[in-house]
């Protein structure tokens, strides 16, 4: 199993970063905590005015790296 990168704990965020015409440029996740070595974390749906919540292992965090940008620590 992949280990997890430093930065990535209870309170950090963190925003997709694409070209601006990509539909997922620009989301903000807010990391809740981790279970079992896996990351919880959330996301503001402004559409629907809720929280959503995902899981993720750490292999999410190797493959999609390059396109995340680290806002709080």
């Amino acid at each position: 199993m992949s280990e997890l990168p430093e930065w990535v704990k209870p309170g950090a965020a963190f925003v997709y970063v694409f070209t601006p015409d990509n539909v997922h440029h620009g989301r903000k996740f807010h990391i809740r905590g981790i279970v079992d070595g896996m990351v919880v974390m959330r996301e503001w749906w402004r559409r629907k005015r809720r929280w959503n919540y995902t899981v993720e292992d750490p292999l999410y965090f190797k493959y999609n790296g390059h396109h995340l940008k680290v806002v709080r620590r």
